[in-house]
């Protein structure tokens, strides 16, 4: 995986820093919302200079010293988003997802934090370009701008609980008006291992699963119960909907990106190839 570097002045050790690190540094929680919005436009800024569904620039417009030229190892880019009240643990998944790693004392995430993983779908190197996103009220003005152009949603909840599943609606709503029509949207019950401090069952889950179209799992960031499926379930279903026709790779909102130069043919498997930038919960 690149690790992407940003020329940063005021680093005496080493002119270049981590994009994650400069990251965390801004995202303190003592930013104010005028802040956390100056550095989201920052990020969207940045952006701009890379791919449509690639979030973060090539190395070259970073650093041009630090790279060299290499083909794509992977075929497409899906984008991701993870939504849900705070404290759910939506970090955690990213984290443990990413890293094979439970963090267990994740701040709140202030803003969006971003990671990214190599998967492996019917033989299609895919890669997952991941917004996890606030869900404090205070930030949902800034975190719905990184709704557009999400290919996947992953919508998590606390089984333990209950007032994050009666929120469920909410994100729901947002999620459909803010993204195109064929986002794939998994429901997600995390802390599948506090089960005797279960307030949510598992019917009542999965029946507003069905009644809503989504793919649905409880998960265990801790133990790492289901993560895996729960993103690759995602990704399978993006790349089903690439197949048949029904997701219009053309159209800029789609989420998806593809690479033809990458190689085919295969089945649904993934790689350990993580890349982080930060942790919050």
């Amino acid at each position: 995986m690149q690790t992407l570097f940003i020329t940063c002045t005021g680093a005496a050790a080493d002119p270049l820093l981590p994009l994650h690190h400069l990251h965390r540094c801004w995202c303190r929680p003592s930013s104010s919302p005028a802040q956390v919005l100056l550095q989201t436009l920052f990020l969207l800024f940045i952006t701009c200079t890379g791919d449509v569904a690639d979030p973060l620039p090539p190395l070259h417009h970073l650093h041009r010293a630090k790279m060299a030229t290499a083909p794509y190892n992977y075929s497409y880019i899906f984008k991701y988003i993870i939504i849900g009240d705070m404290g759910v643990g939506k970090s955690c998944l990213l984290h443990q997802f990413t890293e094979k790693k439970f963090m267990a004392d994740c701040p709140h995430t202030i803003g969006v934090e971003f990671g990214t993983r190599i998967i492996e779908v019917s033989g299609q190197k895919i890669k997952l370009q991941i917004w996890d996103t606030a869900g404090q009220e205070r930030f949902r003005a800034v975190t719905r701008s990184y709704y557009r152009g999400a290919a996947g949603a992953l919508m998590v909840y606390d089984i333990t609980r209950r007032s994050t599943y009666n929120h469920l609606s909410s994100w729901l709503t947002d999620a459909r008006n803010l993204t195109n029509p064929n986002t794939v949207i998994i429901l997600i019950g995390n802390k599948a291992d506090l089960e005797a401090q279960r307030d949510v069952t598992y019917e009542e889950a999965k029946q507003f699963a069905e009644e809503n179209g989504l793919l649905f799992l409880e998960a265990s960031a801790k133990t790492g119960e289901n993560v895996e499926d729960a993103f690759l379930e995602a990704a399978k279903k993006i790349y089903q909907n690439i197949q048949d026709g029904s997701l219009d790779l053309n159209a800029a909102e789609s989420g998806v990106q593809h690479k033809p130069s990458a190689p085919q043919g295969g089945r649904l498997t993934s790689e350990p190839q993580p890349q982080r930038e930060g942790c919050g919960c």
